[in-house]
């Protein structure tokens, strides 16, 4: 009974202090969540939902967050929403907390709120110098 206690107590402590750190540049959440303090990542696992400072919204099934990095690896039905509602769809995607970059890679559809889609691969969103940037080849086109 002791040992469960202890367990719980231990389980609870390592998940609010983690969520503390979170709350500076992101909030993260998730119906699981592990938590490796020797390499310092946590990893969040279905329905996961990221709301940043500058109101960014990502969705995916999958996020590793590497607090040492800085960076947020995100697979399986990424989507991000910004403040202007441009949505970004991918399957795999990087995070920068520190240079606010968002880097897609393989297959991305930019649908923005102008009425645009982009059809795309490998692309770079550069929140801090407002750039889209890929070296693939990409197309779009305006729908109604």
């Amino acid at each position: 009974m002791k040992n469960k206690i202890f367990i719980i107590i231990a389980i609870l402590v390592s998940f609010l202090s983690s969520r503390y750190v979170f709350a500076e540049n992101v909030s993260i959440v998730s119906k699981n969540i592990s938590i490796d303090k020797n390499k310092q990542k946590t990893i969040f696992v279905d329905q996961v939902t990221i709301k940043t400072k500058d109101n960014k919204t990502m969705k995916s099934n999958y996020a590793e967050h590497d607090k040492l990095k800085g960076i947020i690896k995100l697979r399986d039905k990424v989507i991000l929403i910004d403040q202007q509602n441009n949505k970004i769809e991918t399957e795999f995607a990087e995070y920068f907390e520190e240079t606010k970059i968002f880097n897609t890679k393989g297959t991305t559809k930019i649908t923005t709120n102008e009425n645009y889609i982009l059809n795309g691969e490998d692309i770079i969103f550069d929140n801090i110098n407002h750039f889209i940037k890929s070296k693939k080849k990409n197309n779009y086109r305006r729908f109604r």
